[in-house]
């Protein structure tokens, strides 16, 4: 039944343009057990057109047998019946096969990503890799409750992990507070630390150190004189820094701000001294620089130089392990002493 002899003759009769070989592959042929009876299957994209071969290939088979074998007793028993169904469909296994080669892509492609990706994620990337100490972890804040239960607990870990540190070395009064990038994520941080510190009885300092942007300055809604005004006279023994220190909505909270927009900004955070820096902490407990983005501005470096200790606020999956390295040179160059590297935006902690 599949020998050329027959499926030349089926193609000559029936006009099919098709090569032996692939009509060959289209058949299939079977013997129903412990009888005499042959069923010829053909799959063809027209149905119609499949059981046309079928009928066809069994003429020609009794056909040639009479002719060769003298046999005259073979006769078809039954024309082919035209399905109604694709022969080749099955949902559930197309369902199934779709299905795992679904899991083996996500699969792939998670571990080509974790492969590929140069961000900050774990204490690995920040420990290990940047040989920084990795304080606390924040978790990614739900747009409709920004100060979750997770959140706060993380803020009270961080301000219980400086607020041993302070007490155990008599350092870290002098924090800054800087960021590789998102800005608004990093006075965030600085406003909240202040207030939790102001929950068990400290007397709270923030200084706006962010001479290009005072992104603090504007949220707490001062622009009064402040920082830029204090270093513009570069006379700190005889200034009464009180004139530029206001107090907050929340208690124990206070801000000098960023100050008064004035000309010749470039190079003015270089009057900052440590004198100036010393007499603040002699009426406040902990004293907090909102700094700028470091990479954009080396004004945050220098801040860094004379402060105890500086927190890089850094961003889950954003930030590139490279960029963090690069912060991490530009305040160790300055001698600034790094306190150790904040991961915001961690999404799934429990």
């Amino acid at each position: 039944l599949n020998s050329d002899a027959i499926l030349d003759e089926v193609k000559k009769n029936l006009n099919l343009d098709q090569k032996t070989e692939k009509l060959r592959k289209s058949i299939e042929i079977e013997t129903e057990e412990n009888t005499e009876f042959i069923s010829i299957e053909v799959s063809n994209y027209s149905p119609v057109y499949a059981g046309i071969i079928a009928n066809e290939m069994a003429k020609v088979f009794i056909a040639k047998v009479e002719s060769i074998y003298n046999i005259d007793n073979i006769c078809i028993v039954e024309n082919a019946k035209i399905s109604n169904e694709p022969y080749n469909i099955k949902h559930l296994r197309d369902i199934s096969v779709s299905f795992l080669v679904g899991v083996v892509v996500i699969v792939m492609y998670t571990i080509i990503f974790d492969l590929l990706d140069s961000s900050v994620r774990n204490s690995i990337d920040v420990e290990e890799k940047l040989k920084l100490k990795l304080l606390q972890i924040i978790p990614r804040k739900n747009k409709k409750d920004k100060q979750n239960d997770e959140i706060r607990d993380s803020l009270h870990n961080l301000r219980n992990k400086i607020n041993y540190f302070e007490s155990y070395s008599n350092q870290n009064k002098t924090i800054l507070i800087t960021a590789t990038e998102n800005l608004k994520s990093k006075t965030w941080l600085t406003l909240n630390l202040a207030i939790v510190f102001s929950e068990i009885g400290k007397r709270v300092l923030i200084i706006d150190g962010d001479l290009k942007r005072s992104n603090m300055s504007k949220i707490m809604k001062n622009e009064e004189k402040g920082l830029k005004d204090i270093l513009e006279t570069n006379y700190f023994e005889n200034i009464d820094v009180n004139k530029y220190i206001y107090p907050t909505e929340y208690s124990n909270v206070y801000l000098m701000p960023c100050g008064i927009s004035y000309d010749g900004e470039i190079g003015l955070i270089n009057n900052l001294r440590e004198e100036f820096i010393e007499r603040l902490k002699e009426n406040y407990d902990f004293v907090i620089f909102d700094g700028g983005i470091l990479g954009k501005t080396m004004d945050t470096a220098i801040i860094s130089r004379v402060v105890d200790g500086t927190i890089i606020l850094t961003n889950y999956g954003k930030t590139k392990i490279k960029n963090l390295g690069s912060v991490k040179n530009d305040i160790l160059s300055m001698g600034g002493n790094i306190m150790g590297v904040v991961l915001d935006d961690v999404p799934n902690i429990k």
